[in-house]
């Protein structure tokens, strides 16, 4: 069974297996082998940074990491625009990187962008990274959600990654656009 994960926009930062959505909220399930490994809530940005990876690792030795970031006062960019942004950030980081704009378009109201990156060495953990990025335009709220590699994935975690953030989205309990959540 997988564990349901709600974000929610104002009751900060997760609520598991939640019988009722309040305003707006970004609705995603985590596999049961990933653990939280570090949260955050920036007052200055009013920004919430989730991580979360697999339960026998950290945030600073991962295989694979799953990230959601919530900025709480929206942003001025679309959800393509983002996308864009985050690729030229990453060319400018990453030598000899690799960018792809996989898709974007409308989910449930809400535009949405999709964006592969591939770095051959991350500054920082000293490892490839392949990172797939979902970002989501909100009406309150805009939602970055990646799923990262430190490790070249093979076809079947790339086809599982793409339909595990194809399943990550945006709903409004004002708009009823929700869907019933199980206990």
């Amino acid at each position: 069974m997988r564990l349901k994960l709600i974000l929610l926009i104002f009751i900060l930062p997760i609520l598991l297996f939640a019988q009722n959505f309040k305003y707006e909220n970004i609705v995603q399930t985590l596999p049961n082998s990933f653990k939280l490994g570090f949260k955050n809530y920036n007052e200055t940005t009013h920004t919430t940074l989730l991580e979360f990876v697999p339960s026998n690792e950290t945030v600073y030795n991962w295989s694979k990491m799953i990230t959601t970031i919530i900025y709480h006062r929206n942003i001025n960019m679309s959800a393509k625009g983002y996308i864009q942004y985050m690729a030229s950030l990453w060319k400018k980081k990453c030598q000899n990187s690799f960018i792809k704009i996989l898709d974007d378009g409308k989910e449930n109201g809400y535009s949405y962008a999709l964006l592969m990156a591939y770095c051959p060495k991350n500054k920082i953990t000293n490892k490839d990274e392949y990172t797939y990025f979902k970002a989501i335009k909100g009406n309150d709220s805009f939602y970055s959600v990646q799923k990262a590699f430190s490790s070249k994935p093979n076809k079947q975690e790339v086809i599982n990654t793409m339909k595990y953030l194809k399943k990550v989205f945006v709903c409004d309990k004002r708009l009823n656009n929700c869907p019933k959540i199980d206990k």
